[in-house]
C-alpha cells in the first residue's frame, strides 16, 4: 500500500516536471519563433521607412522649388491676409544663387 502510494506520488511528480519542461520548451520556442519573426520583418520595415523618407524628401523640395505649373500665386485677399510663399527680395537671392550655380557647374 504504501509502495503503491509511493509510485503514485513518483508518477504525480513526474508528470509534473514533465508538464514543465513542456511549457519552458513551449515558451522558448514562441519566444524564439517571434525574435526570428521579428528579424525577418525588420528589413522589410527599414524599406518601406526609406520609402516614406524618400517621398516626404522629394515633396519638400517640389515645395521649396517654387509654384508648379498648375499651382497659381493666391493674392493676399484670397489668403485673408495672412501673406504667403517667399518675399520678393529673397526670391531675388535665390534666383541669383541660382544662376550662379549654372554658369559655374
Amino acid at each position: 500500500s504504501s509502495r503503491r502510494s509511493a509510485e503514485a506520488s513518483l508518477r504525480v511528480g513526474l508528470n509534473k516536471a514533465a508538464w514543465r519542461v513542456d511549457s519552458v520548451f513551449r515558451t522558448c520556442s514562441v519566444n524564439f519563433e517571434q525574435a526570428l519573426y521579428e528579424r525577418m520583418l525588420e528589413p522589410d520595415l527599414d524599406i518601406l521607412d526609406e520609402l516614406v523618407a524618400a517621398e516626404i524628401q522629394s515633396e519638400t523640395a517640389k515645395h521649396y522649388e517654387g509654384p508648379q505649373a498648375d499651382q497659381k500665386q493666391l493674392q493676399l485677399v484670397e489668403t485673408a491676409g495672412i501673406p504667403t510663399g517667399v518675399a520678393p527680395d529673397i526670391h531675388r537671392q535665390v534666383e541669383l544663387r541660382k544662376a550662379k550655380r549654372c554658369r559655374a557647374g
